[in-house]
This record gives structure tokens, sequence and C-alpha cells, in this order.
């Protein structure tokens, strides 16, 4: 079968749902299933040194762009 999961956060090092893709993307790769991961760049060296470079050849990190940062800039003061 195949998955792709796509989380904006994925960690074991995080409390809560940054947790479930971690262990989504751990357990369906050791059933034999041929599994993808999209996430932010946040967290690549966290899973960079969780799985081994097989596994990291099948995610992609995904950055935030100059607009995405400036618009978050501009919200801190809207409200």
């Amino acid at each position: 079968m195949k998955i792709l999961i796509v989380a904006e956060t994925v960690s074991a090092n995080m409390a809560g749902e940054p947790l479930l893709p971690f262990v989504y993307f751990k357990k369906l790769q050791a059933y034999g299933h041929d599994v993808w991961l999209i996430c932010h760049e946040r967290t690549r060296v966290e899973l960079q040194d969780a799985f081994p470079a097989n596994l990291v050849e099948r995610i992609v990190f995904v950055s935030d762009t100059g607009w995405q940062r400036l618009i978050f800039g501009i919200s801190k003061y809207c409200g």
C-alpha cells in the first residue's frame, strides 16, 4: 500500500499531535508499506537523527516562504 502522511510538525520530542505522524511513519514502514512524509523543515535535524538514511530519503521537508514569514510577523500585532 502507498501512503502519504502530511503534517506540519512531526516530532517525538514534542508532546501531543506532532508525535502521531512520527509514530505512524515509523510503524507503517516497519509493516512494509510504501510510506512518504511531508512536513516542515523545523524538525529536519531531529528526524534525520531518529531515522536511518533510507527512511530520511522518504521525507520531504517544506520551509516557509518569505510571504508566510512576513504575514506571521504582522499577525502578532492584529489582535
